[in-house]
């Protein structure tokens, strides 16, 4: 069921097209929080070199910042993975070892059988019912802030996404990214 990409990670067939990715992703929205686009892309390269295949993005992370970011990290290397975007802490220091906690996560991975995967269902079946333990979907603290916008709802100016997206403390009177009038 599961193929072993060069890197250790297992892949697997996605969805009902031709193409394996590995089973460990790599999503765009925490790249933003690097502190600069050359860590960034040093983050994406290594994630790209370590056997990570599948990556996700969205403009509206950041305003398109981490799009650009990770364009120009996948410079090179992008007919080695499988990106997908939509329309609708990896960035910092700790995110590298993150990054290699997470390969080596991916390069150990046993599938659970079918029985400890129902074990595992009816354990959680009473928590997962409420949506506490995804706030996310329930608060301000973890929604994009331009789908709240999208959909008239107010936004968390204590949010660092909000903030970054509101450009303080640098306000330039310019979304990102800055356009010519």
């Amino acid at each position: 069921m599961f193929d072993t990409s060069s890197a250790g990670i297992p892949v697997r067939q996605f969805g009902r097209s031709d193409a394996k990715i590995s089973t460990l992703g790599f999503g765009g929205h925490h790249l933003g929080e690097a502190p600069d686009e050359k860590t960034a892309v040093r983050v994406i390269q290594q994630a790209v070199d370590g056997g990570i295949t599948f990556y996700d993005n969205c403009w509206e992370y950041r305003r398109g910042k981490t799009e650009l970011w990770m364009g120009a990290g996948l410079k090179g290397r992008r007919d080695r993975v499988f990106l997908m975007t939509k329309t609708c802490p990896h960035g910092r220091d700790a995110s590298l070892a993150l990054l290699q906690q997470n390969l080596q996560i991916a390069r150990n991975f046993t599938p659970m059988t079918a029985s400890e995967m129902d074990e595992l269902r009816n354990r959680c079946k009473s928590y997962a019912a409420d949506g506490r333990y995804e706030l996310y979907k329930v608060s301000l603290k973890f929604d994009n802030p331009e789908s709240r916008l999208a959909h008239g709802f107010p936004l968390d100016t204590k949010q660092i996404e909000v903030q970054d997206m509101l450009g303080f403390p640098e306000n330039t009177g310019q979304p990102f990214p800055e356009k010519e009038f």
